[in-house]
């Protein structure tokens, strides 16, 4: 009667292969080492004569590391590819698929979810060079809506048909030009384009031209009138000036002593109201008296409003 091998032992193959490890019923089964004839070799869990549990291969320069089912990849495992090439993640019988992080030799980098060994739903791509992208992957190409950065730090945001700017996107340039609307293979096919950086030069320029303007109002002087107006005063371009507390009480009680003095009438108006104003009081009184009602009430004119 032949019995069949149990426990541990060596058994060696006619090609050359061997098995040095843990037997039940003639089959590897328990902990135990195979060594093939091309310099290929497994070394953990077997049951029933397949690698199933925690186990290393190695073969033709590549090796995995990590779970196994029925000598199948299955479960979390790294694997050491011959280029030199690292995937770290999820396996699904034999092919990555889940959360996974794929590493190239050249440094680039990507981190997110996989079907059947590729790229696909969110992902987030980077290389050494500043190239980098965030969104959805489809077959291992960009697919969907995502957010790609370039060197210059220009980026685009939008949508992606088999790795091209493709459907409704914006691309942000570096020096400030927005181009937003449709694409079409990578190429922009229509909608609008926006020059912040020029928006913002010719608001720049607007700016100064109305400090050049204020700065002129607040050095003009009505040569009819003999008005000046404060040398430094900041006039605020979307509100009137108002005077003071102090002018306004003294204009309270001047005007308590003399009712009818014109200067009630030159509170807060321009420059040429005042003017129209003058020459009304002038068909009620003598010039004289006009003459000495202007000399004083200079004080209430200084602050007049100027468009």
């Amino acid at each position: 009667m032949n019995k069949k091998p149990n426990g541990e032992g060596i058994f060696k193959w006619i090609n050359g292969e061997q098995y040095i490890g843990q037997w039940l019923n003639a089959q590897k089964h328990g902990i135990g080492q195979w060594n093939g004839v091309e310099g290929d070799s497994y070394i953990g869990q077997w049951v029933n004569g397949q690698q199933d549990g925690l186990g290393e291969h190695k073969w033709n320069g590549n090796v995995y590391f990590g779970q196994w089912t029925n000598s199948v990849k299955n479960g979390y495992g790294i694997e050491q590819f011959q280029n030199g090439d690292k995937y770290i993640g999820n396996y699904f019988y034999g092919k990555p698929q889940g959360n996974g992080e794929y590493r190239w030799l050249d440094g680039s980098i990507y981190q997110g979810q996989f079907l059947e060994g590729k790229r696909h739903g969110h992902g987030i791509w980077s290389n050494k060079l500043g190239l980098s992208y965030e969104g959805d992957y489809e077959n291992d190409l960009k697919h969907g809506k995502g957010k790609q950065i370039y060197q210059d730090g220009s980026y685009y945001y939008g949508q992606f048909i088999n790795d091209m700017r493709d459907g409704q996107g914006t691309y942000h340039q570096s020096n400030g030009v927005i181009i937003e609307g449709l694409w079409k293979d990578n190429r922009f096919i229509g909608c609008s384009i926006h020059d912040s950086y020029r928006q913002r030069k010719e608001q720049q320029l607007t700016d100064q031209n109305q400090r050049n303007h204020i700065f002129a109002l607040n050095n003009w002087q009505n040569q009819k009138l003999n008005l000046q107006l404060k040398q430094g005063s900041k006039l605020n371009q979307y509100s009137r000036a108002t005077s003071t507390n102090q002018q306004r009480s003294s204009g309270l009680s001047r005007s308590k002593r003399n009712p009818k003095s014109p200067s009630d009438d030159l509170q807060d108006v321009s420059i040429d109201e005042a003017e129209r104003t003058i020459k009304k009081k002038k068909n009620y009184k003598s010039q004289q008296t006009n003459y000495l009602l202007i000399n004083n009430n200079k004080k209430s004119i200084k602050n007049v409003f100027v468009f």
